[in-house]
């Protein structure tokens, strides 16, 4: 009774694990398709707060249909025991398949659909693995921990990050620093420099075309200071340190406009377009007084059209910011926000938030999310609004109607938001990056305290976690919402991979591994080729090793060759085995991922892999000479085959004869090792029958084709046994 209990315990904690975030909408609405099986006593199960939470018990990889196992939790747990013992009606302490059935057809309220009885049928199969028909109370508890154990691992090596090192250098034509690399909608990386060199990269990292922008002052080129790319419109924004903007054409890199006699400097800058409606964009750019400039165009070719008819200025059609955006024909509004006491080092406009996210590296005003436009209400539009009449050149304040002092004609005023406007985040020495998971709805900062600190977006008092491990100021950090990673590195070349669900460091690459020793000043991590790239004057790419299915032209069953097939009747589910010694379970239906699990022997490669007479256990063979037999269903190994040797088994086969059941595998040690499947053997390792030893044969290939014969010429050779 110890035992049993101990492995109700254990599986327990490790359904608690599963159903972590009790208040999400998502797990109540589960509970209430559970049914009444969930009693009170379980909605009050302590969470593991160290599991990640899992409302829909979904991994990576599972058939849209959830399996009859997946839906068990531990409040279902305590009172399955109980319908248990309610069920077995002889008191043998085991289930039959017509009791099982009836037990969670009264567990989760079902009406005893063919569908659902289908799944608990199959469900039965898995964990009587055996086929004696009947299934006791231990061998339940076992099987669902060993699967839920399985699970957490495969889960944990799905988040596996590994880096090819060290950094492969790439020869670059910039000879000035670079500003920013960014990528096209096709994935091409394009880079450009303070001297205005451009670059455009092939996926093999090789030079495509270079452009060098026609933008000379007295003989020297104007400094860059930020590149931005319009794709739907195929234009290159450049910003510059004489106060412009500048539209040049994808294709050939010709001058297209600008806009001139900006009030400020522009810094840095983001460009944003409506996916439903490509007119529709939004340029915003922080210069170096601290202030968040935004230019709101509601019709961008027509807003390009008015842009061009303005005076040619070094060969390019200018055009004054006043001019711009005073003019209906332009299209465009401009906003101007003072946000930050310093000059803003990053920003963004984040669709999903409706609102511009800037930093700097004051600490009271770190990091502003606020509205790009300000409020909208109509009393509080009037009460905080400045209008400036252009002809008189002076300000109009509608809330105390005062004129104030006249200001030049080209200066256009900074306002401040109201409160309700934005939200303001305060950091320690401030924050020089940020980047926003629109899958988890998250932001992402960091800066000189070496601290990356997850935010929510709509509670500034406190972070919601921390990650601590940089021994040096932050200098780059992006999200990838696919993998649910936050790439970081610091001034020290130190990159490291964090999980953005367990706020765990996952990998963290030294400059000693990448061999990137130069000081880097840009950073861009390509979600479309897997790689970070790192640059000051040359360019280094780190590349990402896949860990799952990336494109459709490319799909992987494995990262390493696949050995073997097999198909279960059964359970209507595909085998693959693979040198990296991994099995994974698909759904021949659907064609997703159901189940895997490694280390199937040891890390040595599996050589072959069969089914027995029921289909429902697997047995392999490996390179380091051993037999296994699993329960493929919680990747829980029932009994192991040692022949004596390290030999590689080459193939086995499965034999039923009359009321006994073999073994057969045969390899490189020259032996036909025939194993006798005792279903109720308390040994957990088991060796061979006499061996047949190849003494008139010695070419080793003819004791291979053993496994070609038929059960019935078997049933004859077994005899003579």
């Amino acid at each position: 009774m110890s035992l049993l209990a101990s492995k109700e315990s254990q599986l327990t904690k490790s359904a608690v694990g599963f159903s972590k975030n009790r208040d999400d909408p998502a797990f109540q609405a589960w509970i209430n398709r559970s049914g009444p099986g969930l009693t009170s006593q379980s909605q009050h199960i302590k969470p593991d707060k160290k599991l990640p939470p899992h409302p829909e018990f979904a991994i990576k990889g599972t058939a849209p249909v959830k399996r009859i196992e997946d839906q068990i939790s531990s409040g279902h747990l305590h009172e399955l025991k109980a319908r248990f013992n309610a069920a077995d009606k002889d008191m043998s302490g085991a289930l039959d398949l017509t009791e099982f059935v009836s037990m969670f057809d009264k567990l989760f309220g079902w009406t005893g659909s063919i569908k659902n009885e289908e799944q608990i049928k199959a469900f039965f199969m898995k964990i009587d693995y055996n086929s004696d028909g009947l299934i006791d109370w231990d061998e339940f508890c076992t099987y669902m921990q060993l699967e839920l154990r399985e699970k957490e691992d495969a889960e944990l090596r799905q988040k596996e990050v590994t880096f090819h090192v060290p950094a492969n250098m790439v020869v670059s034509p910039h000879k000035d620093t670079m500003c920013r690399i960014r990528s096209l909608y096709d994935g091409t990386l394009v880079s450009c420099s303070q001297d205005g060199i451009i670059c455009f990269w092939t996926e093999t990292m090789e030079q495509k075309r270079i452009r060098k922008a026609e933008m000379s002052v007295r003989g020297k080129p104007k400094w860059i200071t930020d590149m931005a790319i319009c794709n739907t419109h195929g234009k290159i924004i450049l910003t510059t340190g004489d106060k412009e903007i500048q539209f040049f054409e994808l294709v050939n890199f010709e001058p297209y406009c600008q806009l001139c006699q900006l009030d400020t400097t522009p810094l840095k800058m983001d460009f944003w377009s409506n996916p439903k409606d490509c007119h529709d964009c939004m340029l915003v750019y922080g210069d170096n007084v601290g202030c968040v400039n935004v230019l709101v165009i509601s019709h961008l070719q027509e807003a390009f059209n008015y842009w061009k008819k303005g005076p040619k200025m070094n060969g390019s059609p200018s055009m004054t910011l006043d001019s711009a955006v005073n003019d209906p024909d332009s299209y465009t509004k401009y906003y101007r926000w003072k946000a930050h006491p310093d000059w803003v080092q990053w920003i963004r406009y984040i669709s999903g938030l409706r609102s511009v996210l800037s930093c700097c590296s004051d600490p009271d005003t770190a990091l502003i999310v606020g509205s790009p436009q300000g409020s909208t209400h109509v009393e509080l539009a009037l009460r905080e609004s400045v209008t400036v009449d252009r002809s008189t050149s002076v300000y109009v304040s509608h809330r105390s109607g005062s004129i104030n002092k006249p200001r030049p004609k080209s200066a256009i005023p900074a306002r401040s938001r109201m409160q309700s406007d934005q939200k303001v985040f305060k950091v320690p020495k401030g924050v020089a990056m940020f980047d926003y998971s629109s899958k988890h709805k998250v932001i992402a900062t960091g800066g000189m305290d070496q601290v990356v600190r997850i935010w929510n977006p709509f509670v500034t008092n406190k972070p919601i976690g921390k990650l601590v491990g940089h021994t040096s100021p932050i200098l780059f950090l992006a999200i990838s919402d696919r993998h649910g990673h936050i790439y970081t590195i610091a001034f020290d070349n130190c990159v490291k991979v964090w999980d953005i669900i367990e706020y765990a460091c996952v990998v963290s690459v030294t400059s000693g591994a990448h061999k990137v020793l130069t000081t880097i000043d840009v950073a861009y991590f390509s979600q479309a080729q897997q790689c970070i790239a790192l640059a000051y004057e040359q360019l280094f790419i780190l590349k990402l090793v896949p860990h799952d299915l990336h494109h459709e032209e490319l799909i992987k069953t494995h990262l390493l060759p696949v050995v073997a097939v097999e198909y279960s009747k059964c359970f209507k589910q595909v085998l693959t085995a693979c040198e990296d010694s991994v099995i994974k379970v698909w759904d021949i239906d659907t064609g997703m991922k159901i189940f895997e699990f490694c280390n199937v022997h040891d890390g040595s490669p599996i050589r072959t892999i069969t089914l027995d007479d029921t289909g429902r256990k697997l047995i392999t063979g490996g390179q380091d000479g051993k037999i296994k037999i699993w329960n493929y269903n919680n990747g829980s190994c029932i009994r192991i085959m040692d022949k004596g040797n390290i030999d590689e088994v080459t193939s086995v086969i499965y034999a039923p004869v009359n009321l006994n059941r073999y073994v057969i595998g045969v390899g490189w040690d020259k032996e036909v090792n025939v194993f006798t499947d005792v279903i109720d053997s308390v040994y957990q390792t088991q060796t061979p029958l006499p061996s047949w030893k190849s003494v008139s044969v010695s070419n080793y290939v003819a004791l291979l084709s053993v496994c070609c014969i038929r059960a019935t010429v078997l049933e004859l050779l077994l005899f003579a046994l």
